[in-house]
């Protein structure tokens, strides 16, 4: 055990009686934990499912792909957590489990069938969930089926008529459904993903569906995966649409990815304003998210979901391998997204995670103004060490950088780092019109496909940056450009990263706000603090 650790009296209780290999064990579990982040109590996890939001009970529920029996994929079931503000979760046991037919229970989503459409029920109540998931069956095939809850989405009975469609494929998944009041019907997005398209159905019931029409655009990978078609508002006040395509694997990055496309539909056909294929971020460790739907017929209308996802922390290249001992994977905190522009004039979409500012623990918050130039290159910060979690503010100026600076100059570079020279990075080359994260720099994880340098163009109009960064114990979210310019990116150290570096490593005059606010713990899961 390193000596940083072993002077948390908490660590040392946890590892005492413990074998080397049980050390090791327990300690990456602990290190590696998030603190607002959800992540499974123990096995595997992947794509979030099922996001709702039940208006009677003010209760989120999220059900999410879970392996209960090992740290790896496979053995599909749904696991099921709740939260009153999507911090705060509360574990239940699994909610879809495998039937006598064996077939497993691949990613979808869940609907409150208020006004009891499908039949399932004995009348109107918000208590009516209905779920609709890809069963893969032992032969290969994926249709989709339906489970229906009476207790308000705790505990679930396969339907009697399932599958509700079946292709004979075995590349059918994912379905995402919601209630259209103005078409008066539910409308399904599911992937067709060996084929690289997606499909919209219409059903007035759940039970029996009709075939609409067919999108197929942007990259192709090898599979389209986990397609989610959510109304959206424009910057005119009219309504869109974005739909959201996740790819695996064969993203240019490597393995997993989303793209998105910006359109209109009508009830029947997606139809994209152009041709362009928009990467959700500039980094690979977000894939297969979720909107967070508001339930689905309320008092005979729609609030159309939320406009907020949940994303799944994770790159099929290495999801199964990361060094967490007892558990594996993380989500995403909740994002809001909303349709703008970027420097270009190009229509794109803004993230911003929801609501942290709740958790600030503003009694250990720092601020500071730092001046780096060519008397001090450097400036070091030492970090509140009261919680995994952290929320950092940098705001930056380039006082004196030429208007026709060349690649190269008005360079800023921002690290995390530890006592052992571990760091992650953010770098910002003003001249080339370029910013970066950087992860190579750490020796808690090793794998050929764990990519370490990630980077993209941002906003040099002005002299002026923004950034906001979530870090939690090994997971990093990264905001600029007004949430245009997005990454998440998780991240392995062998110790916690303690201090915060400010670089102006070729001289150049910068004035650096910064604010650091520590993150209050949000879940019932064991950190290095506890």
């Amino acid at each position: 055990m390193n000596k940083m650790l072993s002077a948390l009296p908490f660590v040392m209780t946890l590892m005492s009686g413990a074998s080397a290999n049980q050390e090791d064990s327990l300690l990456s579990s602990v290190l590696y934990r998030p603190a607002i982040h959800f992540s499974p109590l123990k096995n595997f996890m992947n794509d979030p499912n099922g996001l709702i939001w039940d208006q009677s009970t003010q209760t989120y529920h999220m059900y999410y792909q879970y392996n209960p029996n090992a740290t790896v994929a496979g053995n599909q079931h749904w696991g099921h957590a709740t939260s009153k503000d999507l911090f705060h979760w509360e574990d239940h046991p699994v909610a879809l489990n495998i039937g006598s037919d064996g077939a497993l229970i691949f990613s979808g989503s869940a609907v409150i069938d208020v006004n009891n459409t499908s039949g399932f029920f004995n009348g109107s109540s918000n208590k009516n969930f209905v779920a609709i998931y890809t069963r893969a069956l032992l032969n290969g095939t994926q249709d989709q089926g339906l489970m229906y809850s009476t207790d308000g989405g705790y505990t679930y009975t396969p339907y009697s008529g399932n599958p509700v469609i079946d292709l004979n494929s075995t590349s059918f998944r994912d379905p995402a459904v919601q209630w259209h009041p103005e078409w008066n019907k539910w409308v399904m997005t599911v992937a067709l993903s060996r084929e690289h398209k997606v499909r919209f159905y219409e059903s007035t019931d759940l039970k029996n569906w009709t075939r609409l029409s067919e999108f197929s655009a942007g990259i192709y990978g090898v599979d389209y995966e986990c397609p989610n078609l959510t109304p959206v508002t424009d910057v005119d006040g009219s309504k869109k649409y974005i739909l959201f395509v996740s790819i695996n694997p064969g993203m240019p990055l490597g393995g997993s990815a989303t793209q998105y496309f910006i359109g209109d539909f009508n009830g029947t056909t997606f139809v994209p304003e152009d041709e362009a294929t928009r990467l959700l971020e500039f980094t690979k460790d977000n894939y297969a998210l979720q909107y967070i739907s508001q339930g689905s017929i309320l008092n005979g209308t729609s609030s159309y979901g939320s406009n907020a996802f949940i994303g799944w922390v994770g790159n099929w290249q290495y999801a199964q391998n990361t060094p967490t001992g007892s558990w594996r994977s993380a989500f995403t905190l909740a994002r809001n997204y909303s349709i703008t522009e970027n420097v270009y004039g190009q229509r794109v979409i803004a993230q911003e995670p929801l609501n942290v500012e709740t958790l600030r623990i503003d009694s250990e918050s720092i601020s500071s103004n730092v001046s780096l130039g060519s008397n001090n290159t450097e400036h070091k910060i030492e970090l509140p060490v009261v919680t995994t979690a952290l929320e950092l503010i940098i705001k930056g100026n380039y006082s004196s950088l030429p208007s026709d600076a060349a690649p190269g100059q008005g360079r800023f570079n921002l690290k995390l780092a530890n006592d052992f020279n571990e760091y992650v990075e953010a770098g910002l080359d003003w001249g080339s019109g370029n910013l970066w994260l950087n992860r190579d720099n750490l020796t808690g994880f090793d794998n050929p496909f764990f990519t370490g340098k990630f980077s993209t163009f941002t906003d040099v109009t002005n002299l002026d940056f923004n950034w906001r960064i979530i870090v939690d114990a090994s997971v990093l979210e990264f905001f600029a450009d007004d949430g245009i310019t997005v990454g998440t990116m998780a991240y392995y150290s062998s110790i916690p990263l303690t201090n915060l570096i400010l670089e102006s490593p070729n001289g150049e005059n910068i004035d650096v706000e910064v604010e650091i606010n520590p993150l209050a713990k949000s879940m019932n899961r064991t950190t290095i603090f506890g």
